[in-house]
């Protein structure tokens, strides 16, 4: 994503720029989310049924925030992979 926003101009940037860029805007993205769901309050969050193997190392949880308001309800899906936490050879965790 951040590739496409910056267009043209990404290909100008060297590796080390296109990675820092690339972290850059992963944050911006993460705290611009995470801002808009901290204004979600009293609604309710359906989480839809996951559709995954206990093999699978990725996941989509998909959610629908229903607004209290009766406006229309808001999809919120989201991807999750399996990782191995360090120092340990069969413990796995999930992240966002």
């Amino acid at each position: 994503m951040a590739r496409i926003a910056m267009a043209r101009n990404w290909r100008s940037a060297t590796p080390e720029q296109q990675k820092e860029i690339a972290a850059e805007f992963k944050t911006l993205l993460v705290r611009t989310l995470l801002t808009a769901l901290v204004n979600y309050k009293e609604e309710k969050i359906d989480y839809k049924p996951l559709r995954a193997k206990p093999e699978d190392d990725e996941v989509t949880v998909r959610s629908e925030v229903r607004p209290s308001g009766g406006t229309q309800p808001v999809s919120i899906d989201y991807e999750m992979e399996k990782t191995r936490m360090a120092g340990r050879s069969t413990t796995s965790r999930w992240a966002a």
